[in-house]
């Protein structure tokens, strides 16, 4: 097995994926992500994945309406939702219809997708380094913890890397081929990735470079390149526009347009040097590069330095630093947002591996770099239990669910002191509110109650803290706890204690 080539060649003489470089990104696409197939919606960003999993079972339950997403957190309410594009929902909810609801199908769909986003990866690499470079890219990329979760987790940024790797590797086949078809699935693809994320719009920095590189200023003038152009973001466009009109509708939404919270920018953090040291060394070289990775990164650099056909990568990792910059406050509150930022690095990190196993005569610079990639795959996969503590400490949260699901008829509705977090509803199979201890009270559960709630639930936890311990005072004098457990609490709402009960 030869590993490397030098540096600028590019394998023509047979597809990239053939044997080796094929067996190396599937075993590391795939392998590591087996055990956590089977994993409940817990843990690590399980907002999100509840919130995504509620989607899919609603679609499911209430007549596959692809138009009308719904979430469980919306009292009595349809629970219409301003969210992205809901394929990845959808598609699961199309395999409950097989099967019946079972997580494991959202995770093994982000899995098949994260699967084709490694493959796309590694043939869009291969045609700027060799084969093995292009499939230790595809490799390296797949292996970070944080990729390695995602790649398997019930959410739709696996579809989002694979439709953003899938744009820019028609596109640049375009510009180096012509090919007309290419053009279009670029824009296809291009569309889709916006839909599902919108700050997925980045990747027109990459993709107008790639046009400028075929066409120049002739671009400006192309009929086609304006059609393709409205291909790939008329349809995200009209998305947009209607789950704004649901938004209208219902008042739910997950926050799409709002300004300086978890999405869009914050001027602050941008002034702050706090923010860009933390993005760049804590949440970039240390929790996904784990170090090593950083280091074969720059051991990249060095390695490809001078080559000026590298573009369509150097624009992508431009536009992927404006992105980080306009959706700051997401890139410092989230992990998962940097996922983006890290598809046009592994190119580097590729070809860094590569060199290092090259059958060559072995220097002090190469034994270092085989004692990094050792490091880095080691590192890697011993990053990943910190995700999974969070879900072995969340785990009673599927019994509680199925507590309430045995004690509540179904279509219940409950209030969720939940803080804002969609997990503990979700496993209930319930619909209703959210509710914090904060704002718990007796006038604001009758009105609740008036709107059809019929249990309050909550976990123990919750009211720990001292500053709750009125609110749990009120509830017991108040209300009738039919929970069965000391880790939890069902508070029948139509049955007070001052009702003789």
């Amino acid at each position: 097995m030869t590993f490397g080539a030098r540096d600028g060649a590019v394998a023509r003489e047979r597809p990239w994926w053939r044997n080796g470089p094929l067996f190396l990104v599937l075993f590391t696409a795939i392998v590591p992500r087996l055990p956590h197939l089977l994993a409940p919606i817990v843990g690590w960003h399980s907002w999100r994945q509840a919130d995504t999993a509620a989607i899919a079972r609603n679609f499911h339950e209430s007549g596959m309406h692809f138009l009308y997403p719904a979430v469980d957190w919306s009292g009595a309410g349809p629970g219409y939702v301003e969210s992205e594009f809901p394929l990845f929902s959808y598609l699961v909810a199309a395999l409950y219809g097989i099967t019946g609801v079972h997580v494991v199908w959202g995770r093994a769909l982000a899995l098949l997708f994260s699967v084709g986003a490694a493959l796309y990866l590694g043939h869009l690499c291969a045609r700027y380094t060799d084969r093995w470079s292009a499939a230790c890219a595809a490799a390296a990329f797949s292996l970070l913890p944080i990729t390695s979760y995602i790649g398997v987790a019930f959410m739709p940024e696996s579809l989002m890397l694979l439709a953003s790797v899938a744009a820019i590797d028609h596109m640049d086949l375009w510009s180096r081929e012509g090919r007309e078809q290419d053009r279009w699935l670029s824009a296809a693809f291009l569309a889709l990735a916006i839909a599902v994320k919108l700050p997925e719009l980045f990747l027109g920095v990459p993709i107008t470079y790639l046009v400028w590189r075929r066409l120049g200023w002739r671009m400006f003038a192309s009929i086609r390149v304006w059609v393709s152009s409205a291909v790939a973001l008329v349809p995200p466009s009209l998305w947009y526009a209607h789950a704004n009109h649901l938004k209208a509708m219902t008042g739910l939404t997950f926050g799409i347009w709002e300004r300086g919270t978890d999405k869009w920018g914050n001027l602050d953090l941008l002034s702050s040097p706090r923010f860009y040291s933390s993005l760049i060394f804590s949440s970039l070289i240390e929790r996904h590069l784990v170090w090593a990775g950083a280091a074969l990164l720059a051991t990249g650099v060095v390695l490809l330095r001078g080559r000026r056909d590298l573009g369509t990568f150097s624009w992508w990792v431009g536009g992927a630093i404006v992105y980080c910059l306009v959706v700051a406050r997401g890139n410092a509150v989230h992990d998962y947002y940097q996922l983006p930022v890290l598809l046009p690095l592994s190119l580097w990190i590729g070809r860094a591996i590569a060199w290092s196993l090259e059958s060559a005569p072995m220097t002090p610079a190469r034994i270092g770099a085989r004692t990094l990639v050792v490091a880095f795959v080691v590192l890697s996969l011993l990053r990943v239990p910190h995700f999974v503590r969070k879900e072995i400490a969340a785990a009673p949260l599927v019994d509680i669910g199925r507590m309430v699901e045995n004690i509540t008829p179904p279509g219940s509705l409950l209030v969720v002191v939940d803080g804002g977090d969609p997990t503990l509803l979700y496993h209930t199979h319930r619909k209703g509110w959210h509710a914090d201890t904060r704002t718990l009270t007796r006038a604001w559960l009758e009105a609740r109650h008036a709107e059809g709630a019929a249990y309050l639930v909550a976990l123990a936890p919750r009211f720990a803290l001292p500053d709750a311990a009125p609110e749990l005072e009120m509830l017991q004098s108040a209300y009738t706890d039919r929970s069965n457990r000391n880790d939890a609490y069902v508070f029948s709402l139509g049955d007070p204690k001052s009702a003789g009960n």
